[in-house]
C-alpha cells in the first residue's frame, strides 16, 4: 500500500472514531433523556395510584368501625330483649 492511500486511510479511520463516539454520546443522552422521562412518568403514576388506595384504606377503616358498632349495637338490644323476654315470662309464670 502507498503511503497516500495509508494517509487516507488513518484519515478515514479518525473520522470514523470520532462519529462512532459522537453517536455514542448521542445515544447516550438519549437513553438518559428516555430514563429520566419513564422515571418521572412512574413518579407520577404511583402518586397517583397510591392516593386512591389510600383513601380505599381510610373508608375501610371507618366502615369496619361503624359495622363494629351496628353489631355490638345489636348485640345490646338483643341482650336486653332476652333479659326482658326472660323477666316478662317468669313473672307471668309467678302469677300463673
Amino acid at each position: 500500500m502507498s503511503l497516500p492511500a495509508m494517509v487516507v486511510l488513518a484519515r478515514s479511520v479518525v473520522v470514523q472514531g470520532c462519529l462512532t463516539v459522537m453517536r455514542q454520546n448521542h445515544q447516550s443522552g438519549v437513553v438518559l433523556a428516555w430514563s429520566t422521562t419513564d422515571y418521572q412518568v412512574n413518579l407520577k403514576n404511583e402518586v397517583t395510584i397510591e392516593t386512591p388506595l389510600r383513601e380505599l384504606g381510610e373508608l375501610r377503616a371507618e366502615m369496619n368501625d361503624r359495622l363494629s358498632k351496628l353489631e355490638n349495637a345489636d348485640l345490646k338490644v338483643i341482650h336486653e330483649s332476652l333479659a326482658t323476654g326472660i323477666c316478662r315470662r317468669s313473672r307471668k309464670r309467678r302469677y300463673s
